[in-house]
């Protein structure tokens, strides 16, 4: 959630930045996924970027939208690089249904951020 605000903001030079930063830090901390966290964070970042010129942002449910779609590609292209990497096909199942209660998740904080922020911030 934190990429996503960045790079609604920053344009892609401060996305990728951020993105690529965030994604090492991960891939650090797991120690076995190889730049698989670096990659989907970066490219995540990148498109959040580029549908902030095409979206306006501002709105808490443009917001808490885009957050959705950002987790769901990056979880979708971190799937993609381990699987390239050699990991097991076979558990792509059980990855997506991570995938969607991840993103679930997101959301919801998503919206008690928003909510939050226009109550508390804005006023």
């Amino acid at each position: 959630m934190v990429v996503v605000t960045y790079a609604l903001r920053a344009g892609p030079a401060g996305a990728i930045l951020l993105g690529a930063a965030g994604g090492l830090i991960e891939d650090a901390l797991a120690g076995n996924t190889g730049a698989a966290w670096t990659i989907a964070t970066t490219l995540a970042a990148l498109g959040v970027s580029g549908a902030a010129r095409l979206t306006f942002a501002d709105s808490p449910s443009v917001f808490a939208a885009l957050v959705v779609v950002a987790a769901l590609v990056r979880e979708a292209l971190y799937w993609a690089v381990l699987s390239l990497e050699g990991y097991q096909v076979g558990l792509g199942m059980h990855y997506t249904k991570i995938a969607i209660a991840c993103a679930l998740y997101t959301a919801l904080i998503a919206m008690i951020v928003v909510w939050a922020r226009w109550r508390f911030i804005t006023r």
